[in-house]
């Protein structure tokens, strides 16, 4: 028998002259094109590998190639109707921009110019009605009148009124003047400032002037205000509370909207030698109708005891 271990039974198929008919193959690519993915995705080969391309890297660089593909691809497929409609789309879109642009231009040179006129205007208007004056060798008559006829309305939060106010304190009364509320020109201009931030709506009218004793000038005035509900907030209602969510005293409601006339006398001390006043005292019967308004003393006597007050 010729078949046995060392003689497979195909031996007569391995001769030398089969072996040696047989072509040899190229080595297969590391890489291979899938055209099936249409896509240039890489296959790894079977052997390994020191550095194998990860799953990430793989998407870095088949991910330009692929939105620009399926852009092309999306594109191509519009119809010229379609095509049409997002050029003018897009045109549309810059036209808007530009004219936001130029609105928002034409606006800001608008608000410039609006404010260049109002400078304007003031100009005009104080050379029209130049700011009173009080000269050296007035009497005490006419500053006192002229006084109340500037603090008509209080402090003048304008600039250019509120500086005429401070000029003519300054030529009507002595540096260190004696006021109510302390010494000097100062003391005045605080005493008036806390007056109009805690009563907006105030008007006050000079009823008439009487002569004392020693140069004294005595004012009789006639000084009206009207509660709002700013003030009353600015007072004592929500002092130490949360605002809004106070809760009112009962008797704020019957001072809102009220409007108050308080009696009032001012003193004026007349210095001959510099020609100014070297004193202004003032009283104020705010009690009266405080009382006649809430009808009891302890919530008169609250009111007066606030910002509101005035004495």
């Amino acid at each position: 028998m010729t078949s046995n271990l060392l003689y497979p039974p195909n031996s007569h198929l391995l001769t030398d002259v089969v072996i040696s008919a047989v072509v040899a193959k190229n080595r297969r690519p590391a890489s291979v094109f899938n055209k099936a993915d249409n896509a240039s995705t890489l296959e790894q080969p079977s052997h390994p590998s020191s550095h194998q391309p990860t799953s990430s890297s793989i998407v870095q660089i088949t991910q330009p190639s692929v939105v620009n593909d399926v852009v092309k691809v999306a594109w191509n497929e519009l119809s010229t109707a379609e095509k049409s409609l997002q050029l003018y789309r897009q045109r549309r879109r810059v036209t808007q921009q530009r004219y936001r642009k130029k609105i928002d231009h034409r606006a800001a040179s608008l608000e410039a110019d609006v404010a260049k006129l109002q400078k304007e205007v003031q100009r005009i208007e104080s050379m029209l009605h130049p700011p009173p004056t009080v000269a050296t060798d007035t009497s005490r008559w006419t500053a006192a009148a002229q006084f109340f006829s500037l603090f008509q309305n209080g402090i003048d939060r304008a600039k250019e009124k509120e500086h005429v106010q401070i000029r003519f304190l300054q030529a009507a009364m002595a540096p260190n003047i004696a006021f109510n509320d302390g010494y000097g020109i100062h003391a005045v201009l605080k005493n008036w400032s806390h007056r109009s931030l805690h009563h907006e709506k105030t008007e006050i009218q000079l009823v008439r002037l009487e002569p004392g004793s020693e140069g004294i000038v005595v004012a009789h005035l006639s000084n009206a205000t009207t509660i709002t509900e700013s003030m009353l907030r600015k007072s004592f209602l929500c002092a130490g509370k949360d605002g809004e969510n106070s809760e009112w005293p009962s008797f704020a409601w019957k001072l809102l909207g009220q409007r108050l006339t308080i009696r009032t006398i001012v003193r004026f001390e007349w210095d001959y030698e510099n020609s100014r006043f070297d004193s202004v005292f003032y009283e104020a019967d705010m009690l009266t109708p405080l009382l006649d308004l809430l009808g009891n003393m302890q919530d008169a006597s609250t009111v007066l005891s606030s910002s509101l007050g005035i004495y």
